[in-house]
């Protein structure tokens, strides 16, 4: 039986959160872009994404993206933690 690939948002953020507890961080990376560019004004899918980044190392880049989720939702706690953590 073969697994049907994400369509929605949702589905590829489900995809990313699964690939990043598993440890495959580019996995993670890579489904949960597509979840932003299918809803880039998520700001729990930017914060998931800020949180592979900086578990990459890539704090520069990290801190972009939950800058820009800040931008959508300032008072977001995850969010600040997230920005607060990298």
């Amino acid at each position: 039986m073969t697994e049907t690939p994400p369509q929605t948002a949702g589905e590829w953020r489900r995809a990313g959160a699964l690939h990043y507890r598993a440890g495959r961080l580019g996995e993670a990376e890579a489904a949960t872009r597509e979840s932003v560019r299918l809803e880039p004004r998520d700001t729990a899918t930017l914060a998931n994404l800020g949180a592979i980044l900086r578990a990459q190392r890539r704090t520069a880049e990290a801190l972009e993206v939950l800058d820009q989720a800040l931008g959508l939702a300032p008072a977001d706690a995850s969010v600040l933690l997230n920005r607060a953590t990298s």
